[in-house]
């Protein structure tokens, strides 16, 4: 779609739908005499469905009572769930805090830390157990 508008600048309208992200393209042309033309272009997404999806993700991992953790390379908790502060006593700050090995039995951690080292690799960790210390000194199995 393109039309004039009263200062005599083109205006063009592009709708695109891909990977089911709406998304507008406005482009904008100047045509004055004696001097040089230039053009524009700003482009538009609807994130309804991606905020939709990342809403429902939140809630179930907020309201799952299973144990739900992110993690990253460095060793720390990045994301934790409810569950954990109710398992463990600790709040998702302090837990995060510091390296997850720190919570975790000493006798557990070489084990642990393996387990870790194959999912950075892209090896599914499948019955994996160890000990987590509670805020309160004891430990849980947690699997």
């Amino acid at each position: 779609i393109a039309f004039n508008t009263s200062d005599d600048s083109m205006i063009g309208l592009i709708s695109e739908n891909s990977f089911s992200c709406n998304s507008l393209t406005l482009a904008y042309s100047r045509f004055t005499p004696n001097l040089p033309a230039f053009g524009l272009t700003e482009k538009y997404w609807d994130l309804t469905e991606q905020k939709q999806a990342e809403q429902e993700r939140n809630r179930f991992f907020d309201l799952s009572i299973d144990l739900l953790a992110t993690g990253n390379f460095a060793g720390y908790f990045t994301r934790l769930n409810p569950a954990f502060e109710r398992v463990l006593g600790f709040t998702s700050a302090e837990l995060m805090a510091q390296p997850f090995l720190n919570f975790v039995h000493p006798d557990d951690r070489q084990h642990t830390l393996a387990g870790a080292t194959g999912l950075s690799t892209g090896t599914m960790a499948i019955d994996f157990e160890n000990r987590y210390r509670c805020k309160d000194g004891s430990y849980r199995w947690l699997s």
